[in-house]
């Protein structure tokens, strides 16, 4: 067999991985040529941070002003990624606070929840701080 012909399994065809991935909202910049494994890998735990972040907030100290901390975090966590290496592009941008949206409706299903207040406290968090 030649190298286009030949079957490969990557981590992200078994079955665990592909559950994990799922509610990935960054999976795609796992192929994505301008962004290097490294950034993606470092953006995935920046991304699983801020979830656990937001969560725990929600159960401990459900403020604005934490909300707007934890998005605060967020952005500048990114500020450095890109200082690093620049590679977030606009879609990248949308892909970000995508995964903000994501991390929100997450914890309005968990919790039975109205969160839009803390959605747009940690948007706006994340918006006062980001160069990206």
């Amino acid at each position: 067999m030649n190298e286009l012909t030949s079957p490969t399994l990557s981590h992200l065809d078994q079955p665990e991985s592909v559950a994990e991935n799922r509610g990935n909202p960054l999976r795609g910049w796992e192929n994505e040529n301008h962004i290097s494994s490294t950034q993606y890998q470092k953006a995935l735990a920046q991304y699983e941070s801020t979830r656990q972040a937001v969560l725990a907030a929600l159960s401990d100290d459900p403020t604005v002003g934490r909300m707007t901390e934890i998005g605060r975090e967020y952005g500048e966590a990114f500020n450095i990624l890109e200082e690093e290496d620049p590679f977030i592009d606009t879609t990248d941008r949308e892909d970000l606070f995508d995964a903000l949206d994501h991390i929100l409706d997450e914890a309005e299903a968990e919790l039975s929840l109205d969160l839009d207040w803390a959605r747009e406290s940690v948007i706006e968090g994340a918006e006062s701080v980001r160069d990206w």
